[in-house]
């Protein structure tokens, strides 16, 4: 062997004891491969020479980075939201419901036409528990009616009960879904209970089947804390898209580094190297070339012609 060409590999390798961070160099990649491949160990990189070697691309620092990016959920910020009428949950026992399966007359519908109106006029009076109770007789005297539902849950609504009230909308909605006191109601519960999107959701609905004052105005609270969060929502969304593209781009290139190792390392060897197909030689072919040209930029910029010499004679060893 060349005694020239060991004296120039004993200089180069002199420098990498006196300073080990010019290893960390993203173009030196290939050469920490190899050293990794014989199972030897190199120096973590000093936090004060970070700022002059860019680690964006080092193997040393690809699994934290990765870990952050990869390994946990992205941890959502708390969204800002006006809740100050929001309610404790209702957790009081399913009320009383009508029977669909039974027949209802002309006589029946007028007794439940009468207990509405005594309902009506107890809800004047400020007494809702007597509105409940004449409803729900209502409602047993004539199940099939969408509006006697609808009537009770804002009913609870009042009384603050918003589960209560849920569960009736539902079933007015059920009976008729086009009943926009239904969609009213329950898009109101739902604001009770901080449900800022179905409540946005279902407001809206009632508000283009049947447009009052009060839709509007609760509209006015329910819409801006809804528009948060679904602002909030697109932006997540967006990150993680973005942080799975990321994924897969260094996932590219690192099947693309290591085609390019593989291809580098049979020709300094001299072993045959398998192809099978025509884009697989042009992907190793383009990997080695970008490597190899990488290797002399960095050397001629940071250490000088003689370290290229140094490694252009080494491949050729």
């Amino acid at each position: 062997m060349d005694a020239a060409k060991i004296a120039d590999l004993k200089q180069f390798v002199d420098h990498c004891k006196s300073n080990p961070s010019i290893l960390h160099d993203p173009s030196l990649t290939f050469f920490r491969t190899y050293l990794y491949s014989l199972g030897a160990r190199i120096p973590p990189q000093n936090k004060s020479e970070k700022g002059d070697i860019d680690m964006s691309n080092s193997n040393e620092d690809f699994n934290d980075h990765r870990s952050s990016e990869d390994g946990d959920n992205i941890i959502e910020s708390d969204i800002e939201l006006d809740d100050s009428d929001i309610v404790e949950p209702d957790n009081d026992p399913p009320q009383k419901m009508g029977n669909p399966a039974i027949e209802v007359t002309e006589e029946k519908q007028d007794a439940a036409q009468t207990e509405k109106l005594k309902a009506m006029e107890a809800i004047s009076e400020g007494k809702l528990g007597d509105a409940i109770d004449h409803l729900t007789e209502a409602i047993t005297l004539n199940p099939a009616s969408a509006i006697l539902y609808a009537t009770r849950a804002s009913v609870f609504v009042k009384l603050k009960k918003p589960n209560a009230a849920i569960h009736d909308a539902n079933a007015a909605l059920e009976i008729n879904p086009d009943s926009a006191k239904g969609y009213k109601v329950q898009g109101i519960a739902r604001a009770m209970l901080g449900q800022w999107e179905e409540a946005a959701s279902d407001l809206h609905v009632a508000s283009k089947l049947d447009y009052d004052e009060e839709i509007a105005l609760v509209l006015k609270k329910v819409e801006p804390n809804a528009r948060k969060i679904r602002e909030h929502h697109r932006k997540y969304e967006r990150l993680r898209k973005e942080r799975e593209l990321k994924k897969a781009e260094r996932e590219r290139q690192q099947r693309v580094e290591a085609q390019g190792q593989e291809a580098l390392s049979a020709l300094k060897e001299g072993q045959a190297i398998g192809i099978h197909s025509t884009s697989e030689l042009e992907t190793k072919l383009n990997a080695a070339s970008r490597t190899y040209l990488a290797l002399q930029s960095c050397i001629l910029q940071q250490h000088g012609v003689g370290l290229v010499v140094t490694f252009l004679l080494f491949l050729q060893i």
